[in-house]
Order: structure tokens, then sequence, then C-alpha cells
């Protein structure tokens, strides 16, 4: 099995993200972020929480989730 960084992993998470929803069942929003700021964002099939790639994390949901776990 191939190792693959921390960057790496954030990097592939980024590239399938747009794909995620196309293969699971529930309604979900992804979100990947790297260094506090959003690398991608899609948003669930029912829900959009406004986010683009590129945004800064800060003041936004996810960071409130990062934190509290």
């Amino acid at each position: 099995m191939q190792r693959h960084s921390g960057e790496e992993i954030i990097k592939l998470f980024t590239e399938l993200a747009p794909y995620i929803n196309d293969i699971v069942v529930e309604d979900v929003g992804i979100s990947v972020i790297k260094d506090g700021v959003y690398t991608a964002y899609v948003p669930g099939k029912s829900f959009d929480l406004g986010l683009k790639a590129g945004e800064p994390m800060k003041g936004q949901v996810s960071e409130q989730c990062i934190k509290t776990g």
C-alpha cells in the first residue's frame, strides 16, 4: 500500500470533494480546510452554507466545529 503525506491527502480530498455526494447515500456537505482556508467546499443536496474555496475559515461554522469537536 502506498503511503501518502498529510499534504498529499489534503490535496486528494480537495480533488475528490466534488464527487463524494455522488457516491454516498446521505445528504452531506463537504469542506476541506488547510491552514485555516477552505481548499474545497461542496454543498449538500438540500443545504448550502455559502462557502467558497479560498475563503478563510475564521468566523465560519467550521471553525466552531473544529474547536469544539
